[in-house]
């Protein structure tokens, strides 16, 4: 029987985009997956979104009140089980291959611990506007443990974890934001890793961005970095420096109108090939929404 993989999805007021990421997960070609949907609070409450598709393998969990995205990642991490963990966040969407490739890497390579992948950058519209893939021909880059706290730019929401290892993970609460990057620097600090380099997953990057938002992203990354620093202050102190400075410049660049640009400029541009792909696959969720 092929292994379980339990997908974390906390929601907070994602009525609109909800219904794409459940379907996303119907339309998979690994078919053996449990979704952890934890409802942070939502007004109304996500229960008739994720009971419209009838489907057993969704769990949903409420919390009466908003609590914030820590705590709604841990009460989903709590209820993880199965052989692999990987997330999803609640405007964003897998390919339908998304499962069996990452599956397939991980049966194969039982060193690694963890495996993220490629993404795909979506403008306001749903539409691809860029791509996160590392500068390798490699169909995959194997990593050793990282001592360093310089940013790696690995992706949290791709990723998918071997369960063994989180027994005594938690999700950082004093970190409204950045908690995923703290998870995932605890990880591959102490164990191998590796980043599948083809897309397999959709981000919505410009989905509520501001320079607020942006500048808190920062904030929030420097007090993480700060936590480090009786383990090594003088790397903690660097990185910190680095993070306010980074932090300053999004802000001042979204005050002048040129946020938007500076964060598509992160990204590289797709080719025909990978917009063909994932036009592909946004049509296959779409007739799978259609069809439920």
């Amino acid at each position: 029987m092929d292994s379980l993989v339990s997908i974390t999805l906390p929601v907070y007021n994602s009525h609109s985009t909800l219904p794409f990421a459940l379907a996303s997960l119907v339309a998979q070609s690994y078919k053996n997956w449990k979704a952890v949907i934890v409802d942070d609070g939502s007004e109304p409450p996500i229960r008739p979104i994720v009971e419209w598709f009838d489907d057993p393998r969704m769990m949903l969990i409420e919390h009466e009140t908003n609590l914030g995205r820590p705590a709604a990642r841990q009460a989903a991490l709590e209820r993880v089980d199965g052989s692999y963990m990987t997330m999803l966040d609640s405007d964003d969407w897998y390919y339908p291959n998304k499962l069996a490739k990452q599956v397939e890497i991980m049966e194969s390579r039982r060193d690694l611990i963890l495996l993220s992948a490629g993404m795909a950058i979506t403008d306001m519209n749903g539409n691809m506007t860029g791509k996160r893939v590392l500068d390798s021909s490699s169909h995959f880059i194997v990593f050793p443990p990282q001592v360093s706290l310089k940013p790696l730019y690995l992706a949290h929401a791709p990723s998918i974890i071997r369960t063994e290892v989180l027994r005594d993970m938690r999700y950082n609460a004093d970190l409204k934001r950045s908690q995923d990057a703290d998870f995932l620097w605890k990880i591959i600090h102490r164990y191998p890793f590796a980043v599948l380099n083809e897309i397999v997953y959709t981000y919505s990057e410009f989905n509520g961005i501001s320079a607020r938002k942006t500048a808190s992203a920062y904030f929030y990354r420097t007090v993480r970095l700060g936590q480090q620093f009786s383990n090594d202050p003088i790397n903690a102190l660097v990185q910190m420096v680095r993070s306010v400075v980074q932090g300053t410049l999004y802000y001042g660049f979204f005050k002048i109108g040129l946020g938007h640009w500076l964060i598509k400029s992160r990204s590289k541009a797709p080719a025909p090939r990978d917009l063909e792909v994932f036009q592909n696959a946004r049509d296959r969720i779409s007739q799978t929404l259609q069809s439920d």
